[in-house]
């Protein structure tokens, strides 16, 4: 019985993660396009998966426009490629916040924690 409920219960998890990461282009760019940030030459090839670790739960997966809690999006990313034909890098991950009130000032809040301007370990792997 503990053999079966495990299986259900890594067969749940897994579902959920599949569910919430991008599996399509279009979608993609079409998630793009709805939040107004068109390119008229952006033409993906690859889908890049973003998850955010989390200390008391499973990581939040990203998806082309969702907004997320700001509390969902403390830790630094870990990046993979998925798609056919990616080889291995370098590849360049530029992190930007287009809520920002100035470059001078790129944080919100006064906290040394939010003021840091520590550069986050990214990680980037082919999946």
């Amino acid at each position: 019985m503990p053999r079966v409920f495990t299986f259900a219960l890594l067969l749940g998890l897994l579902t959920q993660v599949v569910l919430c990461q991008d599996t399509n282009l279009r979608e993609v760019k079409q998630a793009f396009d709805d939040a107004n940030i068109s390119i008229s030459r952006f033409d993906p090839m690859f889908l890049l998966e973003v998850s955010l670790p989390q200390t008391s739960c499973p990581a939040v997966v990203l998806k082309a426009g969702v907004q997320l809690p700001r509390n969902a999006t403390v830790g630094p990313p870990l990046f993979a490629l998925s798609g056919y034909g990616i080889r291995d890098g370098p590849f360049v991950v530029a992190a930007v916040d287009p809520d920002a009130p100035t470059p001078q000032n790129p944080k919100f809040g006064t906290s040394s924690e939010e003021t840091s301007n520590q550069p986050a370990a990214f990680q980037v792997a082919p999946s």
